[in-house]
């Protein structure tokens, strides 16, 4: 008796280790972030013969299939790749596969990897809600100081209400749509990305 609870104690020890395997933990110090297995992100990669700069972004967005051995394993539903000539950016090249038979799975080595961006849960998301809520603001703001002249005219002049609904929308859009917008994880010092101290997250 003693035996077989030993044994399937066991079982489900080396069941659970090997999915917890499959996530990806970032540590940064003291700090731990885990990805779970599933969850859709992009990844940012050195472009080739390029140096790494803002403009020149090769990312591959899609599932996390798992992370071991150092290696992470992505099922690709979108990737952008610049296109060099001497050495020179002179546009991107982008592809989305919509049908899941022809997504391509990658396996990407953890020392090429400059960043990783969570994209979504359920499904891959190019804008947070957050995102979406401060351009949603941002155009009702435009809308509202566009209209503050004919208000001026036709509304017993409240145009200057109109204009200051309208800043006060477009302000508070722009900072919701940055304060939550998915900050990426800086995997890498030679990431674009990266500013002075901010943190290097290890993949794990």
């Amino acid at each position: 008796m003693q035996f077989n609870t030993l044994f399937f104690t066991g079982i489900f020890l080396c069941i659970g280790s090997i999915l917890n395997a499959q996530d990806l933990l970032l540590t940064s110090g003291k700090k731990s972030k885990t990805i779970k297995a599933g969850t859709y992100i992009s990844v940012r990669l050195p472009a080739l013969n390029q140096e790494p700069c803002d403009n020149c972004q090769k990312y591959l967005a899609g599932q996390l299939i798992s992370f071991e051995n150092k290696h992470l394993k992505l099922r690709v539903m979108e990737s952008n790749e610049p296109v060099v000539e001497e050495k020179k950016n002179v546009g991107h090249s982008y592809k989305k596969y919509v049908q899941e038979a022809t997504q391509p799975i990658r396996i990407i080595p953890n020392d090429s990897i400059l960043s990783i961006t969570k994209k979504g849960m359920k499904k891959l998301r190019s804008r947070t809600t957050g995102e979406v809520v401060g351009i949603v603001l941002t155009f009702y703001g435009m809308g509202h100081i566009m209209s503050a002249p004919v208000a001026e005219l036709r509304e017993n002049n409240s145009g200057g209400l109109f204009l200051v609904l309208g800043l006060s929308e477009m302000v508070a859009g722009a900072i919701i749509g940055t304060c939550l917008q998915q900050k990426p994880y800086i995997t890498s010092a030679d990431c674009p990305q990266k500013r002075i101290n901010k943190k290097i997250w290890v993949l794990n």
